[in-house]
């Protein structure tokens, strides 16, 4: 039984796409307190076993962001968050008016503001040295991070409705600071599938097939190749190209929860999925392991997501896309009370998850 009613005037789809949104958020500033340690035992000396919001060590990345807040990275997903809530909807020119005000309060370098990140960096030379427009030819970066598909499970959560246009809006929000064509591809997986799950899409080892399955009904904006078993059965897809890429991102995902659902896998101890799929901050290590942990934890948000946060390295992005699959899976309901108001401001951002979970029906 949840042990707060957040969530008590919601429908199961609601409580799950409000789930989504709040638990990235969360997961997110779990993680900035003891975000980049690689070594797990100077992480272990550092904070022992990490099982809720701690504070950031002198020196260390983050210093001087409160108890409970979140990371920079969280601040792109807040503005988007207030975005979805002020339109109804994702309208790119009302996002990037929201972004522009924080991008000013920066100088570029990693210390400029909250820990700057690379495609933040590369996004802020292209606009305030080069001159460059948000929508011009190679302005975003080419850095292969996860803070995209991060704002992909905010669309999706809108989305859940549509998986079309939350795939279409979370490709198109990517593209503002991700250029490389395999980053967006995944960061618009990953949103399509947030809102998947909260439509109700079980967290199961078919996700994939399932999302094949959408894709040759042309429901998403992918395309595909014909297997071998299927020739004959009248499949003419569409030749890939930037706005329909292949789908391959997806049969990954499902793979992913197969292993962490086979009976002949063990991760032990369980950190050690981080150093399975990677410790970095790369989009392929991240999501590979998110969807792991998810999976492997079905029934709970709190046990993968501190799994995630005592994996080490990008521990952060790590827990905010775990958090984002436990909570479409599992609903806000389901997220622990303390970990909801141990978020800095958490009932403005209750407020606005719950209102894009009914904006999207």
């Amino acid at each position: 039984m949840p042990d707060h009613d957040f969530a008590a005037e919601l429908s199961p789809t609601q409580d799950r796409a409000a789930g989504a949104v709040l638990g990235s958020l969360i997961g997110d500033a779990l993680g900035v307190g003891p975000h980049w340690y690689y070594d797990l035992d100077e992480l272990k000396q550092a904070y022992g076993i990490v099982d809720g919001y701690v504070a950031v060590q002198p020196g260390r990345y983050h210093e001087g962001v409160t108890l409970g807040d979140v990371s920079q990275t969280g601040q792109f997903q807040q503005l988007l968050l207030e975005s979805l809530v002020a339109r109804g909807r994702y309208q790119e020119e009302d996002y990037i008016r929201r972004l522009e005000p924080l991008l000013d309060s920066l100088d570029g370098e990693p210390e400029g503001g909250r820990f700057t990140e690379q495609p933040v960096r590369d996004i802020w030379y292209a606009l305030k040295v080069e001159g460059k427009h948000w929508h011009d030819e190679d302005f975003s970066s080419l850095a292969d991070t996860s803070e995209a598909a991060q704002r992909a499970a905010l669309i999706g959560a809108r989305y859940h409705g549509d998986l079309m246009q939350a795939g279409l809006h979370g490709a198109a929000c990517a593209r503002l600071t991700h250029r490389d064509p395999a980053i967006v591809t995944a960061s618009s997986a990953f949103g399509i599938v947030i809102g998947a799950l909260v439509a109700g899409t079980p967290l199961d080892g078919a996700l994939g097939d399932r999302m094949r399955g959408l894709i040759q009904q042309g429901l998403l904006p992918f395309t595909h190749a014909v297997l071998v078993e299927e020739r004959g059965q009248g499949f003419s897809p569409v030749r890939p190209s930037r706005e329909l890429p292949f789908p391959d991102v997806f049969l990954g995902m499902g793979w992913w929860i197969q292993a962490a659902q086979s009976p002949y896998i063990r991760v032990d101890p369980p950190e050690a999925v981080a150093q399975i799929y990677g410790m970095a901050c790369s989009l392929t290590m991240l999501m590979p392991a998110a969807f792991f942990l998810a999976a492997r934890y079905p029934d709970s948000f709190e046990t993968p997501v501190m799994v995630a946060i005592n994996s080490g390295g990008n521990n952060m992005a790590r827990a905010a896309m775990t958090g984002a699959l436990c909570g479409a899976h599992l609903g806000l309901s389901a997220i622990p009370k303390r970990l909801i108001t141990g978020l800095k401001d958490h009932q403005r951002w209750v407020n606005d998850a719950i209102q894009v979970a009914r904006d999207g029906g």
